[in-house]
Parts: structure tokens; sequence; C-alpha cells
């Protein structure tokens, strides 16, 4: 997989600190607290052990019970993992309309979007789930992720560099 050109330009220590923003909150939570991103291009990247059957289980007891936004969200992300961009953002709007200030989301369907090719639309959802989201890290990195897909270097690194700040803040 190759990596986004920002992501190549980054001094060794700017790259571990996000790799540790992204990555060590989920392994010390033993779950998928943070989640990484999807491969942004190509086929998708082989699924977690176990992530198929917990995607079903969701499914399953969304369709019994109705669920949350937070739930559908939770769905959201795991298709998101999986490369399956379209039902991603189904799960994500679903998640909208049960509550449309949801951040995360704005969040995951911004990613799914851009994942898509649709950077406009993600810009606009990161920006927007920006102006909500109490823990904005994840929203930064994929808007400089965004921005770096629209060739704006310097915007990219801006989001990156908010994305570190935050993280150092104790934010997620």
């Amino acid at each position: 997989m190759q990596l986004p050109r920002i992501i190549q330009a980054l001094t060794p220590g700017l790259l571990l600190m996000l790799a540790v923003a992204f990555f060590e909150p989920a392994r010390a939570a033993g779950a998928e607290a943070v989640r990484p991103p999807a491969a942004p291009t190509g086929s998708p990247e082989p699924a977690e052990k176990g992530r198929s059957a917990e995607i079903e289980a969701l499914r399953a007891e969304l369709a019994q019970a109705g669920g949350d936004a937070p739930a559908h969200s939770r769905l959201g992300w795991l298709l998101l993992g999986e490369g399956d961009w379209d039902a991603a953002i189904t799960a994500f709007d679903h998640a909208l309309r049960l509550n449309p200030r949801s951040s995360d989301a704005r969040t995951g369907k911004g990613a799914a979007l851009a994942r898509k090719g649709e950077l406009a639309a993600a810009e606009a959802l990161l920006k927007g789930a920006l102006e909500h989201n109490p823990n904005p890290v994840r929203a930064h990195y994929e808007l400089g992720l965004v921005y770096d897909r629209l060739g704006a270097p310097d915007k990219a690194m801006a989001e990156f560099k908010a994305a570190i700040e935050h993280y150092r803040q104790g934010r997620r």
C-alpha cells in the first residue's frame, strides 16, 4: 500500500506521534476504541479475525431492536474497516437520522466518502464534525487525508498537526 504524499513528508517524530494517537488507545482498550483507517484506495485490506461475525451480530441486533445512533456508527466503522464504503455510508446515514449532531457518524461518513473519492462531500462533513466534536483527533486526521488527496499539502499538514496537538491535550 502506498502512503499518502503528506504522510511520506512527515518527520519520523510526527509520524510516530500520529501512529501512537490512533493505535495505542485501541490496543490499551483491547478493542476498537480508536479505529485505524481502512485502505484509502484499491482492494480492502483483509478483515481482522472476528470482524465479520461482529458485523453480522450487530446487524441482527439492529434489525431486531432498531438500535441507537452509536450502534449504527459502530456498524459503519466496522463496515469501513471491511472496505464496504457504500454499506458504511448507509449505516452512518442511519446514525445521523437518529442523531444529526453525531460527530462520530459525520467523521465516519466523511472517511467513507473520501475513500470513495467524493472528496468535496467528505471535506464538508469532516468540517461539520469538527464543529460538533469534543474529541476531534480522528476528524482532523481524516480531513488531513482529504486535503492531501486534493493536492493541498499545507492544509493537510495543518490538520495532521492539529490532530497531534489535540492528542497531546488528552483528546481522542
